[in-house]
């Protein structure tokens, strides 16, 4: 699962699964697709991963995934230990589940709600998770 984000004024919000949040377009898809599979289909539709910068944006981006887990446009994969949105805008808002980033056998990409918990937690870029896309407006599309 992932969530794909982009923006606007490429999205036909009335098309699809789009639903929009402060300026933004997402759309959750639950085919279980490695992270950089996700972030290759999210390109294909004009998008990104989805970034978090705000609770509110979480919030909202949960409520899309209905509690499953999920990617979402955050790695450490260049860079051990610096964490880096897909689009480049700062990481400024986080949330860690306790323990998280670990890093544990190179785990360089980031899920949401890891285990019920709503939290964020690092694993391996090769498992496969739903999609949340984003475009700015965002798309959010999420992995199984």
């Amino acid at each position: 699962r992932f969530f794909l984000e982009r923006s606007l004024s490429l999205v036909n919000v009335a098309s699809g699964h789009w639903q929009t949040y402060n300026g933004r377009s997402f759309m959750f898809q639950s085919s279980s697709v490695s992270w950089a599979h996700a972030q290759q289909r999210c390109l294909s539709l004009g998008g990104n991963l989805a970034t978090i910068h705000t609770s509110g944006e979480e919030r909202f981006v949960k409520g899309i995934a209905e509690g499953k887990t999920a990617w979402i446009g955050l790695s450490d994969a260049q860079m051990n230990g610096f964490w880096f949105w897909i689009n480049s805008s700062p990481l400024k808002y986080t949330n860690w589940c306790p323990g998280e980033p670990s890093n544990y056998r190179a785990q360089d990409c980031v899920q949401i709600n890891y285990s019920g918990n709503r939290c964020w937690d690092d694993v391996a870029c090769s498992h496969s998770l739903a999609v949340q896309i984003n475009v700015p407006c965002v798309q959010v599309l999420v992995w199984s």
